[in-house]
């Protein structure tokens, strides 16, 4: 790559931070979340933030695909999905409820996933992933705007760089549109 991209470039591609992530998914028996007229519950939260292991829980309502009730469990980045990479499926679920408890104890007693079935994603694990986002760490900055302003170099080899680890806006589409566009 470095005889087709300047120096800069080349060396500011693998200084990309790409940082860890990691989802749990459930489908339960209802959505457990809602009452018998389809509106949320006053007394269920359908989102739960946390500074622990599931971190982000939210219940999902997918009307014209199922009636069963998505719940992501647990979405995490960066030290917490790594902790969680090392449990199975099962260890993780009880992880979370067990959080989850302190939070609601009604919400935790309806994970219950239909058939056993518990859908795990680490994007560090996944192949040609190294990670699920771009995250800059302090001092990236530089590295950052040689890669964002790459196109504008002369003479062009005919190399463009897209996607959202190129643009300021690491983890969201708007940087993959950006930088496509550029290209």
């Amino acid at each position: 790559a470095s005889a087709l991209l300047d120096k800069k470039v080349a060396s500011a591609i693998p200084k990309l931070r790409m940082i860890s992530s990691s989802k749990l998914f459930i489908r339960t028996e209802k959505k457990f979340w809602l009452d018998e007229n389809g509106k949320p519950r006053a007394d269920i939260p359908q989102v739960i933030l946390t500074d622990r292991g599931p971190c982000n829980v939210f219940c999902l309502d997918y009307d014209d695909f199922t009636d069963h009730g998505i719940v992501a469990v647990s979405y995490t980045w960066g030290d917490e999905s790594t902790k969680l990479q090392g449990m199975s499926p099962q260890e993780r679920l009880k992880e979370c409820k067990n959080v989850i408890q302190e939070v609601s104890p009604e919400f935790a007693e309806n994970l219950v996933p239909i058939n056993d079935e518990i859908h795990c994603t680490d994007w560090q694990a996944r192949n040609n992933q190294h990670g699920a986002f771009k995250f800059l760490s302090p001092g990236q900055e530089v590295s950052q705007k040689e890669l964002y302003h790459h196109y504008l170099d002369k003479p062009r080899s005919g190399v463009f760089l897209a996607g959202d680890s190129v643009g300021y806006c690491g983890g969201w589409a708007e940087s993959a549109v950006i930088s496509s566009v550029n290209a």
